[in-house]
């Protein structure tokens, strides 16, 4: 759960982003609009459709040898581990 300290922009004007229009959220209405949807640790698939030119992206906290088979490998655009 994302915590209030973690969404919306301030994330990003705090961190001197040179892109200030990014919003973080967990409010799944949005998810049709969203530029980029990131699941953490595991995928699981939802009714909302993705459009072409969204990006997903899965993110690890472990290294790619402990964490699941991906059993959806062409959903996601991007990866990310803590390395």
């Amino acid at each position: 759960m994302l915590t209030h300290a973690f969404t919306g922009r301030s994330l990003f004007t705090n961190a001197k982003c040179p892109v200030d229009t990014c919003t973080i959220t967990q409010n799944r209405d949005t998810a049709k609009d969203a530029d980029m949807i990131l699941y953490k640790d595991h995928y699981i698939p939802t009714l909302v459709p993705k459009h072409a030119t969204q990006i997903y992206m899965l993110y690890f906290l472990e290294c790619p040898y402990h964490t699941q088979h991906i059993k959806f490998p062409d959903v996601f655009n991007w990866t990310a581990t803590y390395r």
